[in-house]
């Protein structure tokens, strides 16, 4: 599902790269998105309310999802 996220209300205030690093984590973990956000304040101290976080990994694009995915798999090697 792609999703024009410029015509969705107001700027997110935590940047895609928190997002698919937390979403990284939970999966690589198997954390529930309550866990992932909670080892995320300790990260980052900020973190973006359950909802939201739920709602930016849902919406995230595939690309850039896939970029991250290569760019990690990079830096791991």
């Amino acid at each position: 599902m792609h999703v024009d996220r410029r015509r969705l209300g107001r700027p997110g205030s935590h940047g895609d790269a928190q997002i698919l690093t937390l979403v990284a984590a939970q999966n690589l973990w198997q954390m529930s998105f309550r866990d992932a956000l909670a080892v995320g304040g300790r990260l980052f101290g900020d973190v973006p309310a359950l909802s939201a976080y739920h709602y930016r990994a849902k919406v995230m694009p595939e690309d850039l999802t896939g970029e991250f995915i290569t760019f990690v798999s990079g830096e791991l090697t």
